[in-house]
């Protein structure tokens, strides 16, 4: 049965009313801190709750920045560093279709040191094709003059062969040839001269001819002698008998004195022929048919090395005409790139880089300022399909999906609410937000689109995605700060006739920001108070049961862990289906991490000041359930295990209050 309030004077009820104010703000400055949406409990009573049955939606809600999901960039084609802008259009300046079609310039880069190069380019571009066409020509000139050399190598090779056949003739020619056919090693042949007796007559050569000359040489000689023999031996007796003079016996014996030297001569012409003479030329003219063949291999070597440095010297200078080439059209299309028009319709936003930790922004477009070569200048965005990137915490990832369905808030129109859709979700986190974050948090970068074109919506524009996850129909649903946790149990207190509290424990299922659905343990109608309290459970107890929770989690573990690490990393796993939760420390430290990364980043602090400055906190708090809810929203569960129930609260400095002692610790 309820006690009677106390009476109490004016002055000390203005008091009271003062402190609960105070109370009331700083609760909901503390809630305005979380990224969840407020609770909202209904008026049955700032006390209790009538459960209730009711759809429940389950979201997922962060912050992220508008983009255009379709765009034209206009990205610095000029090679190089540090180009000076000498013409830049107004950020904001609407680009038409008529704009386009004239070709309207947007930017313009100083260009006269491109304009020097482009000279010299030019001029060693031409150099190198003069040198090119030259040795194409040279080419051609060399492959005349080796068809010259081998066809005059050839023809000495001909000229040889057939002198050896005219001189041996045709048979005993090619009958020494196959001889040697076929051996590297050149093998002058030995001709015996009788063979020339045994040649035919359609085969006869200029050694056989010779041979016969000698031959009749030689009996012409012997019939001069005999004749001259015969005369002598008349004249002899003619002057012996006194009919001849002595000069005439001295003129016949002369004679045949000359006609043995005659036939004695053309003996010895015919023994050197044999001997000599016919070897001799037959091994001549063999050796000059076999110099001709390698004269022709040599003609055709040289003829292959020759084209072949004249095809080098081509190629050489083939390729320098290339380099020249793109050297010269690299100069040109940055030169021209000097110029940069109107590619799309849309609205002009200047380009711009992070780098460096905190996301400050480095080479800004601006004119008379200095670019690089492809630095993004200028991003026409198209209106007609917007989305925003949102960053999703690694605790949330594994819920989303593509073709989940989000409710988009934007900053600039808050009374506006527009549908999107999840179209992409990153594989991996983010590097460059961890990396400038200078911490361990993890996001992941998501995609949603907006749905249909909407011309107020511009890229940059900071906005709140809800997305939503699941929606459940008709459940029995609890304000999440109605369940508390005891022991390995969910239970809340169901108001009894007369006020008593009966302490129920009960199954729950998913759960949102605001309501968690109940899946057995209330019925509907039944009233349950919004600020459950945890009875006899002391710090003691707290602490052992927290021991037990570790010791069972180390079993079976090789070693333990630091210290350190045995409390940061208590998790809940409770409820079958249920994805772990972050316990208070890690939760709190996230939310600082995040905080600090500001509004443009989507951070908790950029949510903090956004809420505190619509008054959205405020709103977070009504009556005493305040200190519940914040207790559940710090947690990041309404089903966190004991930990949260059993531990004492904290005053405004964050400390541990002193125990009173005219109160019972254990009610």
């Amino acid at each position: 049965m309820a006690q009677p309030r106390p009476k109490v004077n004016k002055n000390k009820t203005r008091l009271y009313l003062v402190i609960a104010a105070v109370i009331v703000v700083a609760g909901g400055a503390i809630l305005a801190r979380n990224r969840f949406s407020e609770v909202v409990v209904p008026d049955a009573s700032p006390q209790t709750f009538e459960v209730q049955r009711r759809d429940l939606t389950i979201s997922v809600t962060e912050s992220g920045e508008a983009e255009a999901r379709y765009s034209t960039n206009i990205i610095c084609q000029v090679e190089g560093r540090d180009i000076t802008i000498i013409s830049l259009v107004d950020e904001g300046t609407i680009i038409t279709e008529e704009d386009v079609k004239n070709g309207r310039i947007l930017v313009e880069l100083d260009s006269s040191g491109l304009k020097e190069q482009y000279i010299q380019k030019d001029m060693s571009y031409n150099t190198a094709k003069a040198s090119f066409e030259e040795a194409v020509r040279n080419i051609e000139i060399q492959i005349e003059q080796n068809i010259s050399d081998i066809t005059a190598a050839q023809l000495r090779e001909q000229f040889a062969l057939m002198d050896l056949k005219k001189y041996l003739g045709t048979a005993l020619a090619e009958e020494i040839l196959a001889q040697n056919d076929g051996n590297e090693a050149i093998i002058i042949p030995e001709v015996d001269v009788t063979v020339l007796e045994n040649v035919s007559e359609e085969n006869k050569g200029e050694a056989l001819q010779n041979l016969r000359d000698l031959q009749n040489s030689i009996e012409n000689a012997r019939e001069s002698l005999q004749r001259s023999d015969s005369k002598l031996a008349g004249t002899r007796k003619l002057y012996e008998n006194n009919y001849v003079t002595k000069m005439e016996l001295d003129a016949d014996e002369a004679a045949y004195n000359q006609a043995v030297r005659n036939l004695q001569s053309r003996q010895t012409a015919f023994e050197l022929f044999l001997e000599y003479d016919f070897n001799k030329q037959a091994k001549q003219l063999y050796s000059n048919y076999q110099e001709a063949i390698r004269q022709t291999k040599r003609a055709r070597a040289m003829a292959e090395a020759r084209l072949a440095q004249a095809e080098a010297r081509n190629n050489s200078a083939e390729v320098r005409l290339k380099r020249e080439e793109e050297n010269l059209v690299r100069t040109k299309k940055s030169l021209d790139a000097c110029i940069m028009r109107a590619p799309a319709a849309g609205m002009v936003v200047y380009g711009r880089e992070s780098g460096g930790r905190g996301g400050m922004t480095s080479n800004f477009v601006q004119l008379g300022g200095t670019v690089r070569n492809r630095q993004k200048l200028i991003t026409i965005p198209s209106t007609f399909e917007m989305a925003v990137k949102v960053k999703v915490h690694e605790a949330w990832i594994d819920m989303i999906e593509p073709n989940q369905v989000a409710l988009i808030t934007f900053d600039a129109y808050p009374d506006i609410t527009f549908t999107g859709t999840v179209y992409k979700v990153a594989l991996l986190p983010s590097a460059l937000d961890r990396w400038m974050s200078s911490s361990d948090l993890k996001v992941y970068v998501t995609m949603v689109s907006i749905d249909g074109p909407h011309s107020q919506v511009r890229d940059g524009m900071s906005a709140k995605v809800e997305i939503i996850i699941d929606r459940l129909k008709d459940v029995v649903c609890l304000p999440v700060q109605a369940v508390a946790n005891v022991g390995n149990k969910k239970v809340c207190y169901v108001i009894k006739e007369g006020g008593a509290l009966e302490e129920r424990e009960v199954q729950v299922g998913p759960f949102n920001n605001n309501y968690i659905e109940i899946k057995s343990g209330l019925e509907v109608g039944e009233k349950v108070s919004m600020n459950p309290k945890v009875q006899n459970q002391t710090i003691d107890q707290f602490e052992m049961e927290k021991r037990e929770i570790i010791e069972k989690a180390l079993e079976g573990r090789a070693g333990a862990l630091p210290s350190s690490t045995r409390t940061r990393g208590l998790r809940s796993m409770e409820g079958e289906g249920r994805r772990p939760t972050l316990d208070p420390a890690q939760l709190e430290e996230m939310m600082q991490q995040r905080g600090r990364r500001g509004d443009r980043e989507g951070g908790l602090e950029g949510i903090r000041r956004q809420r505190e400055g619509s008054g959205e906190g405020q709103e977070r708090i009504r009556g005493a359930e305040g200190s519940r809810t914040e207790e559940i929203i710090r947690t990041g569960e309404s089903t966190l295990p004991q930990l949260q129930n059993r531990m004492p609260p904290l005053n405004s400095q964050g400390k541990e209050p002193a125990p009173d002692p005219d109160k019972n610790p254990d009610k």
